[in-house]
Protein backbone atom coordinates (compact mmCIF):
# COMPACT_ATOMS: atom_id res chain seq x y z
CA UNK A 1 0.00 0.00 0.00
CA UNK A 2 2.56 2.35 1.03
CA UNK A 3 4.73 1.09 -1.53
CA UNK A 4 2.35 1.47 -4.35
CA UNK A 5 2.10 5.62 -3.47
CA UNK A 6 5.42 6.33 -3.26
CA UNK A 7 5.52 4.59 -6.50
CA UNK A 8 2.86 6.92 -8.33
CA UNK A 9 4.24 9.96 -6.49
CA UNK A 10 7.99 9.80 -7.27
CA UNK A 11 9.95 8.52 -10.25
CA UNK A 12 11.27 5.19 -9.61
CA UNK A 13 14.89 6.29 -10.13
CA UNK A 14 15.27 8.17 -6.34
CA UNK A 15 12.88 5.34 -4.98
CA UNK A 16 14.89 3.30 -2.52
CA UNK A 17 12.96 1.15 -0.15
CA UNK A 18 14.23 -0.33 3.20
CA UNK A 19 17.07 1.82 3.25
CA UNK A 20 17.41 5.02 5.07
CA UNK A 21 19.88 7.93 4.33
CA UNK A 22 22.21 9.09 6.87
CA UNK A 23 22.95 13.03 6.69
CA UNK A 24 26.92 13.43 7.40
CA UNK A 25 28.08 17.00 8.61
CA UNK A 26 31.62 16.89 8.73
CA UNK A 27 32.06 20.39 9.85
CA UNK A 28 30.59 19.31 13.11
CA UNK A 29 32.71 16.54 13.24
CA UNK A 30 35.60 18.55 13.01
CA UNK A 31 34.78 20.89 16.04
CA UNK A 32 33.77 18.01 18.17
CA UNK A 33 37.03 16.04 17.29
CA UNK A 34 38.86 19.60 17.55
CA UNK A 35 37.71 19.79 21.14
CA UNK A 36 38.46 15.97 22.26
CA UNK A 37 41.92 16.59 21.18
CA UNK A 38 42.28 19.47 22.63
CA UNK A 39 40.98 18.38 26.27
CA UNK A 40 43.37 15.07 25.66
CA UNK A 41 46.38 16.92 25.09
CA UNK A 42 45.41 18.98 28.04
CA UNK A 43 45.46 15.94 30.31
CA UNK A 44 48.20 14.60 29.00
CA UNK A 45 50.43 17.66 29.20
CA UNK A 46 47.95 18.01 33.02
CA UNK A 47 49.28 14.65 33.72
CA UNK A 48 53.05 15.00 33.06
CA UNK A 49 53.29 18.10 34.88
CA UNK A 50 51.76 16.41 37.80
CA UNK A 51 54.23 13.63 37.53
CA UNK A 52 56.57 15.98 37.28
CA UNK A 53 55.67 17.85 40.40
CA UNK A 54 55.67 14.84 42.54
CA UNK A 55 59.02 13.60 41.41
CA UNK A 56 60.57 17.14 42.55
CA UNK A 57 58.27 16.72 45.92
CA UNK A 58 59.85 13.53 46.73
CA UNK A 59 63.15 14.24 45.82
CA UNK A 60 62.94 17.67 48.10
CA UNK A 61 61.52 15.18 50.77
CA UNK A 62 64.29 12.46 50.41
CA UNK A 63 66.60 15.43 50.66
CA UNK A 64 65.29 16.85 53.57
CA UNK A 65 65.83 13.66 54.86
CA UNK A 66 69.66 13.39 54.47
CA UNK A 67 70.27 16.93 55.50
CA UNK A 68 68.22 16.44 58.31
CA UNK A 69 70.78 13.15 59.42
CA UNK A 70 73.69 14.83 58.48
CA UNK A 71 72.80 18.04 60.57
CA UNK A 72 72.69 15.55 63.39
CA UNK A 73 76.02 13.85 62.94
CA UNK A 74 77.94 17.77 62.93
CA UNK A 75 75.73 18.51 66.08
CA UNK A 76 77.83 15.15 67.22
CA UNK A 77 80.73 15.93 66.12
CA UNK A 78 80.42 19.76 67.65
CA UNK A 79 80.18 18.22 70.34
CA UNK A 80 82.72 15.94 70.36
CA UNK A 81 85.25 18.84 69.34
CA UNK A 82 83.96 21.05 72.23
CA UNK A 83 84.84 18.41 74.75
CA UNK A 84 88.01 17.76 73.90
CA UNK A 85 88.90 21.54 73.40
CA UNK A 86 87.49 21.61 77.08
CA UNK A 87 89.64 18.47 78.00
CA UNK A 88 92.64 20.39 76.35
CA UNK A 89 92.40 23.81 78.22
CA UNK A 90 91.03 22.30 81.33
CA UNK A 91 93.00 23.86 84.42
CA UNK A 92 94.59 21.07 85.72
CA UNK A 93 95.99 20.15 82.45
CA UNK A 94 97.51 23.84 81.65
CA UNK A 95 99.27 24.19 85.18
CA UNK A 96 100.82 20.44 84.56
CA UNK A 97 101.59 22.08 80.98
CA UNK A 98 102.79 24.97 82.61
CA UNK A 99 105.25 23.46 84.87
CA UNK A 100 106.86 20.48 82.64
CA UNK A 101 107.87 23.34 80.11
CA UNK A 102 108.52 25.90 82.89
CA UNK A 103 106.83 28.67 81.81
CA UNK A 104 106.31 31.79 83.22
CA UNK A 105 103.11 33.54 83.73
CA UNK A 106 103.08 37.24 82.54
CA UNK A 107 101.11 40.24 84.29
CA UNK A 108 101.26 42.55 81.35
CA UNK A 109 101.82 40.88 77.77
CA UNK A 110 103.09 42.95 74.69
CA UNK A 111 100.91 41.52 71.79
CA UNK A 112 101.67 42.22 68.41
CA UNK A 113 99.59 44.99 66.45
CA UNK A 114 99.61 45.24 62.83
CA UNK A 115 99.62 48.99 62.69
CA UNK A 116 103.48 48.45 64.17
CA UNK A 117 103.97 46.68 60.91
CA UNK A 118 102.83 48.54 58.61
CA UNK A 119 105.88 50.33 57.10
CA UNK A 120 109.46 50.24 57.81
CA UNK A 121 109.25 54.20 59.45
CA UNK A 122 107.09 52.80 62.69
CA UNK A 123 110.76 52.28 64.67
Amino acid sequence: MGYALYRSILPTTYYIPHKHMTIIKPDQYKQILRFVLQVFILIIIGGTFYIYQYNMVADNRYEVQDLQERIVEAKVASAEIKNDLYQVIDPIVLTTFVDKYELVLERSPRYLNMNQWVSDSSY
